[in-house]
Parts: C-alpha cells; sequence; structure tokens
C-alpha cells in the first residue's frame, strides 16, 4: 500500500465525464477508475459528494473516524469540509456525483441524505443490482437533454435510498445535532399542532436550552419557527395549487377554516383570499 498525497495521486484517477449540465444543485456525474494499493493523505472538499462502487473496494476514512467501507451495494455520502481520506484495496469504478447542499425547503427530506443535516460521512446499503441498472440507464440515454434525464434519475435513486434508510423513522441516531432533529420533526408534522415539551423530546434535550440554540441559530423561538414554516407551506399552496382554502387549512393542521385564516393573517398581515389573488 503506498501512501500518496492527494494532490499526486489525481492523474492517477481515469475519469469519465457523463454531464456537466445538471439540474441545480447537482453539479457533475462522472465515472472515475481507480488503481489499487494507494492510500491518500487527508483532503477536503468544497462541495457534497455522492459515490458508489461498481467493482472493486475503496475505504474512506473521516479524519478522527472509522474506515468505511465502500464496494458494490453501498453508497457513500460526503459532506464539504471535511477531512477525509481514502485507501484502494484494489482496481476500483466508482459512479461520483458532486453537487450543492439540498435544503430542506426546496428538496424536503433528501437534506437528510446530502445537504444541510449532514455533519459528516455516511453510507448505507442499497440494491447492487438498483445502482448498476442506474449506471446503465445513464450510459444508454442518448437523448440531447441528458443533464436533465440524468439529474430526473439520480433525485429518484437518492428517494429510494432515503426510504430504504430509517432516517423518516427518526431511529437513525447519526442524523443530526438537537436542532437539526427538532427543524426535521417540525417538517415532518407541519399537517399538525405539536408542542414544545413534544419537540425537546425528540431533540433529546430540555425545552430552555432547545429554545436557546433555537434563538441563536435562527432568531427566533422554535414555536416562532414552527409558525413561519407552516406559513410558508400556506403560501405555496395558496400561490400554486388548485385546493380549496379549506383543503389547505386541514392539510396544515387546521381543524377551521377561519382558525387557519387567522393564523395567516396573525403571521404576515394578509388574508388567504388576499395571498391567492396575487397569484
Amino acid at each position: 500500500m503506498r501512501t500518496v498525497a492527494y494532490e499526486s495521486v489525481l492523474p492517477l484517477i481515469k475519469t469519465h465525464v457523463h454531464s456537466q449540465t445538471l439540474i441545480y444543485p447537482l453539479s457533475t456525474m462522472m465515472m472515475a477508475e481507480y488503481p489499487a494499493s494507494i492510500e491518500t493523505s487527508f483532503h477536503k472538499y468544497q462541495f457534497y459528494h455522492v459515490l458508489w462502487a461498481r467493482s472493486g473496494e475503496i475505504h474512506f476514512q473521516e479524519k478522527d473516524g472509522e474506515y468505511l467501507k465502500c464496494l458494490p451495494g453501498k453508497i457513500l455520502f460526503i459532506p464539504p469540509d471535511i477531512e477525509y481520506r481514502w485507501k484502494t484495496i484494489n482496481n476500483s469504478v466508482l459512479f461520483q456525483c458532486h453537487h450543492s447542499g439540498f435544503n430542506m425547503r426546496e428538496h424536503s427530506y433528501l437534506c437528510m441524505l446530502s445537504g444541510s443535516f449532514q455533519r459528516h460521512m455516511r453510507i448505507f446499503s442499497f440494491s447492487h443490482e438498483r445502482l448498476e441498472q442506474f449506471c446503465d440507464d445513464l450510459e444508454s440515454c442518448d437523448l440531447d437533454e441528458k443533464g436533465v434525464i440524468y439529474s430526473g434519475f439520480f433525485l429518484a435513486l437518492l428517494g429510494h435510498v432515503l426510504h430504504s434508510s430509517d432516517i423518516l423513522s427518526g431511529k437513525d441516531e447519526l442524523s443530526a445535532p438537537a436542532v437539526d432533529r427538532a427543524v426535521f420533526y417540525m417538517e415532518r408534522h407541519l399537517d399538525r399542532s405539536i408542542s414544545l415539551s413534544e419537540l425537546s423530546k425528540y431533540a433529546g434535550m430540555g425545552v430552555s436550552r432547545l429554545s436557546e440554540l433555537f434563538r441563536a441559530e435562527f432568531s427566533c423561538s422554535p414555536m416562532q419557527y414552527f409558525a413561519k414554516r407552516k406559513l410558508e407551506k400556506a403560501e405555496t399552496l395558496l400561490a400554486a395549487s388548485t385546493l380549496s382554502i379549506s383543503e389547505i387549512a386541514e392539510s396544515l393542521g387546521f381543524t377551521r377554516p377561519n382558525y387557519f385564516s387567522r393564523f395567516i393573517k396573525k403571521q404576515c398581515g394578509k388574508s388567504p383570499v388576499e395571498i391567492r389573488n396575487q397569484r
């Protein structure tokens, strides 16, 4: 096993770029061939990195962490600005996608996999056959708008990975610090009312400490943040959906439309009708 400075190993990696015209926040998709028996120095990137092995085996290690074995049937997520290194056990071919972070408002729970909630490298088991089918679909695509097709394939694949993991069940212990867990819980329950004590229990800390952290992070209390997210969801539905105001109210946990109207008026100074008429 040779230890090589990361900058020196780059010329040894053969890459084939599939697309650099992907839908934001996706950036680049490629296949990369890695030679056997090389270990890099610690290094870091400024972007998010999703990869899996089509063949071979590579071990990735975050600084002060354990090695994660990336081999067929595993999919690895690497956030930006963490120091890590890798070593190749044998000749390996990896699929790689670079992207900016997903966020909760625009990309929903995908940010739990590769976005604002991600603090450390994470690896999941996933069907090798499905991953290979994805790569085969990319390679067989001969349409002009490849970037759009690739992006759709990839986002659908991430959705399957997410739903096959323990993240959405709340059983995943690596999810995030307390504030992130609380925000995640809110996003999952915009369709009903929640209490501060319920939220703090899920986050794993006391009410006072959670409120203090929210004020430091968002300049508001947890319940104010929850109200803001309900308002944003309501505004989106009022502007872009064909649901009636009563249906939107019910979807956000309001038992009566007049309660919903008072809530909206209090939050933004406009009625649901006024917001809808601005479309």
